[in-house]
């Protein structure tokens, strides 16, 4: 029985909880994806929300093109 919820097993929410199940690891940063996480398949590889966050870009003109080679005559 646990010392905190006084269950076996313990509640949610409880310290001693066990975490859940890991199904998958992401490809990118290698950190476990639990039961229940939010995750992006991509060809079939996981990658978690904050790898896909830190992917993400906003398309600007100024991307497209090199200023130098930009002729506005």
């Amino acid at each position: 029985m646990c010392d905190i919820c006084l269950h076996s097993p313990c509640l949610p929410g409880c310290p001693n909880e066990p975490p859940p199940p890991i199904v998958y690891t992401c490809v990118n940063c290698q950190e476990p994806i639990y039961e229940g996480d939010d995750y992006y398949d991509i060809e079939g590889d996981a990658w978690c929300e904050e790898c896909i966050r830190d992917a993400l870009k906003i398309a600007e003109l100024e991307d497209w093109y090199d200023e130098e080679d930009y002729d506005d005559r």
